[in-house]
């Protein structure tokens, strides 16, 4: 039997500059400068290859990119093996 705990926090993602303040990303995944007509708000593309590497939000609308950890992610797990067999309950808590 044994149990583990690891952080599965995403770290590092880039942000964006919010013009409009409506938080939502009205920029281009590929054009960091948001140069181009159709590109209206630029990002901070922190590794240098040229494509918006943000943590969308789900369930918020379309285009809402994260910008910050507000809780650390935690996955939790629990192995059993025994008469040759093994199982793991992985287990994910939920905060609301």
């Amino acid at each position: 039997m044994g149990t583990a705990v690891v952080d599965i926090t995403p770290h590092g993602f880039e942000t964006w500059t919010d013009l409009d303040s409506d938080g939502e990303f009205d920029g281009c995944i590929d054009d960091p400068t948001a140069s181009s007509a159709d590109c209206t708000e630029p990002f901070d593309d922190a590794d240098g290859d040229g494509h918006f590497d943000a943590v969308f939000i789900g369930g918020y609308g379309q285009r809402r990119p994260a910008t910050g950890v507000h809780e650390p992610i935690e996955v939790r797990a629990l192995m059993y093996a025994g008469c040759g067999a093994a199982s793991a309950v992985p287990t994910a808590p939920s905060r609301a």
